[in-house]
């Protein structure tokens, strides 16, 4: 895989993850939670990999 093909890929998931907590911060503050403890679950899982530590 090249270079700039691995940055596009990088990119779509960035601007893809960035639209994705928009739409959980909408709903929140329409007072619905749900999707955002979904959203701490699907974060929690990468972050860890990447060497944080939140509780599981």
């Amino acid at each position: 895989m090249s270079l700039t093909s691995a940055d596009n890929r990088i990119g779509y998931l960035r601007n893809r993850l960035h639209q994705y907590a928009e739409r959980v911060s909408a709903q929140c503050a329409l007072g619905f939670t749900d999707e955002a403890k979904e959203a701490e679950t699907f974060y929690k899982h990468p972050c860890n990999c990447l060497g944080f530590q939140f509780e599981t």
